[in-house]
């Protein structure tokens, strides 16, 4: 497992278990928080939902880091943002310190997504010296050609003219419109 993989794996665990701490560790979590439980369910199992569907994000990005780099972009914004408003929150004295400690991880976790990017888009990086940067462009989609349809050359006929497809059925050429 490469270090990349390792950190997105640890990310996906942490979003994992912080959901199910929320869930089913109803009253006392947020005891443990210093906070009461929230007022509007449906809310906070959104943010549940939600917190869980970017550790299925992680998790995708850990199985291939060479991949999905937007959806690592966009974790880092979420992470920062939720550090983010839970200060905000704190400063403004309407919740406690213990959350904003608690999304201390997240902002740790959001400075090494950052980094990841940075070091997969540096071009000292992408070469061929083993770096882990980021993966050469994939050649333009060529059309698949069988056998039976590679262009041949007809001889005797101007260079313009000379490529022809395999024959129909009937067993005639047709030439490319080249």
């Amino acid at each position: 497992m490469t270090p990349a993989a390792a950190l997105f794996f640890a990310a996906a665990a942490f979003n994992w278990l912080v959901a199910a701490a929320l869930v089913f560790g109803g009253d006392a979590a947020f005891a443990l928080l210093g906070m009461g439980p929230p007022a509007d369910r449906l809310m906070f199992h959104l943010f549940v939902t939600f917190v869980a569907l970017f550790g299925a994000g992680y998790f995708w990005v850990g199985r291939d880091p060479t991949r999905n780099h937007g959806l690592v972009g966009l974790g880092a914004a979420g992470k920062v943002a939720v550090f983010g408003v839970l200060l905000g929150h704190a400063l403004a004295r309407r919740i406690p310190v213990a959350p904003v400690a608690l999304a201390g991880g997240d902002l740790a976790f959001a400075a090494l997504f950052v980094r990841f990017l940075l070091l997969r888009a540096s071009p000292l990086r992408s070469g061929s010296g083993g770096g882990g940067g980021a993966p050469p462009p994939a050649p333009r989609a060529r059309r698949a050609r069988c056998p039976r349809h590679r262009p041949r050359l007809r001889r005797g006929a101007p260079s313009s003219r000379r490529a022809v497809r395999c024959g129909t059925p009937a067993g005639r050429s047709r030439r490319s419109r080249t």
